[in-house]
């Protein structure tokens, strides 16, 4: 039973890695070439590529931030709930390289966008 439950969602998913890849090799491309169609194209492509580098800056956006508050939580757990978090706590090395790692995260998006606007 379990067996022909995956045999058919691979099936599916390999026919539908198929249809995927003739569509963006061949007919995409045909389609694209077609002089009425070309500006649409072009102009739904643009909004595309904007779109897509806003959600990876709100995507890193959403990172940076949780390697920045995670460092603290164990601290700020402790204060509220009086409950000994210390087995949770990281060391300074820790919160240093997270906070790091962030930050750099920041600057490389912040970089991007710019290179890219």
């Amino acid at each position: 039973m379990f067996a022909a439950f995956v045999h058919n969602w691979l099936s599916a998913i390999v026919a539908f890695a198929i249809v995927l890849t003739v569509y963006i090799k061949w007919i995409r491309p045909t389609i694209r070439n077609l002089p009425h169609i070309k500006d649409f194209y072009d102009q739904a492509d643009s909004f595309w590529a904007r779109l897509l580098i806003r959600m990876r800056a709100a995507w890193d956006l959403v990172v940076s931030t949780v390697f920045l508050a995670v460092p603290q939580l164990p601290d700020v757990l402790q204060q509220l709930g009086g409950i000994d978090w210390s087995a949770f706590v990281m060391t300074e090395t820790q919160k240093l390289i997270t906070q790091g790692i962030a930050i750099a995260l920041i600057v490389l998006r912040a970089v991007n966008l710019k290179k890219t606007s």
